[in-house]
């Protein structure tokens, strides 16, 4: 099950943003072996990868509303993001935008998966398009955790 949590202050305290306006996290915990030797980076890509069409409306969205510098050569499972870290038990990506700054965290141990975003309003306007647009990026950050999770349950369970 996906819940809302308090973003950990490990996260907060990385430095990621020198200014946090708005910050959320969502976990999933006691799902045993759903991580099955994936890194951080590898779920991020089968949570994203299992929702394509919305994979798609979101980019577009990020592009035309919130007027985010999304890179068509990213390699990143958002699409458009830098990947700025990799490593086993965790994931950073980031964007930015005329109007925000945004970055998010996938972190996993075996126990649970997590994923947080923080944002930075670079101008006034950020700050109300946050305001309809947040709204919208915590459905679509359950959702694709959600989906994440049953995706890498239906990977676990296929036949080797």
């Amino acid at each position: 099950m996906v819940r809302r949590v308090a973003v950990p202050g490990r996260i907060l305290g990385m430095g990621l943003l020198d200014v946090v306006d708005y910050q959320d996290s969502y976990v999933v915990i006691g799902s045993p072996g759903l991580r099955a030797g994936r890194s951080a980076d590898a779920l991020a890509a089968l949570a994203f990868g299992s929702v394509p069409r919305l994979r798609g409306v979101v980019a577009a969205l990020q592009r035309c509303v919130l007027r985010l510098r999304l890179d068509a050569s990213s390699s990143a499972p958002l699409s458009g993001w830098k990947r700025l870290r990799d490593e086993p038990d965790e994931a950073v990506y980031g964007v930015d935008g005329t109007l925000l700054v945004l970055r998010l965290v996938v972190s996993a141990t075996a126990a649970k998966i997590q994923v947080s975003t923080l944002v930075r309003f670079d101008k006034p306007a950020g700050r109300l398009l946050w305001a309809v647009a947040g709204p919208v990026h915590r459905v679509v950050a359950r959702v694709v955790l959600h989906r994440g999770i049953d995706a890498a349950r239906r990977e676990n369970t296929r036949p080797a």
